[in-house]
């Protein structure tokens, strides 16, 4: 026969295991939440950039050339997104944007004709999905080459924007009698490119 503090005893284990059981239940779950949540956030930093791309072509309509493209003006006159309007990205990175001019400090007159967006701070996953996912680099889309973390390059045979300086260069192979091609990058391409666990900086150049 079982005495009353043996019960005890069993009870208080009970109790301990039942509360293990929901803390491991409950850590499961806030990952989970979390994977979700920064998943659908990803997804919205791709849209970000696709509407960025498009209102920075209406708002310079125009305009000669890219030359006097400014965040700073951008914001002020409230011709930016809402949701960028604070120049943070949905993964809460910086955004930057301007003619490729202000990158290549080249003076080169062409590079006026170009214009580039550049989002920080993004997480090494996200970096991933981004760059692989493609939807900035088909037919139609006016990309001209993508950079990440100034380290890792992609581009078309004919891009005008300048690579030089940075270390790996994938140009796209076009074969014989093919009129165009597109830009790809793979998963292995794409985590060897996004080498920061969290500041990852992804630049498109636009012409």
């Amino acid at each position: 026969m079982r005495s009353h503090s043996s019960e005890n005893g069993y009870t208080m284990i009970e109790a301990i295991m039942y509360i293990s059981i929901m803390i491991v239940l409950g850590t499961v779950m806030a990952r989970y939440v979390h994977t979700v949540f920064n998943r659908y956030r990803t997804g919205r930093v791709s849209q970000q950039v696709v509407d960025l791309k498009k209102t920075i072509i209406f708002y310079t309509a125009a305009d000669e050339d890219y030359s006097k493209l400014s965040l700073d003006e951008m914001v002020e006159k409230r011709a930016l997104p809402y949701d960028m309007m604070f120049k943070k990205n949905a993964l809460g990175g910086e955004i930057k944007l301007g003619p490729v001019s202000e990158l290549t400090k080249s003076g080169d007159v062409n590079d006026n004709y170009m214009f580039y967006i550049t989002f920080g701070n993004l997480p090494d996953t996200s970096c991933v999905e981004l760059l692989s996912q493609g939807q900035f680099y088909g037919g139609g889309t006016d990309i001209d080459s993508i950079i990440a973390n100034k380290t890792f390059a992609w581009r078309y045979p004919y891009s005008l924007y300048k690579t030089d300086g940075i270390a790996n260069v994938n140009t796209v192979t076009i074969q014989p009698g093919q009129t165009g091609g597109s830009i790809e990058i793979n998963i292995s391409e794409a985590v060897k490119s996004c080498t920061q666990k969290q500041n990852n900086e992804i630049t498109w150049i636009f012409s």
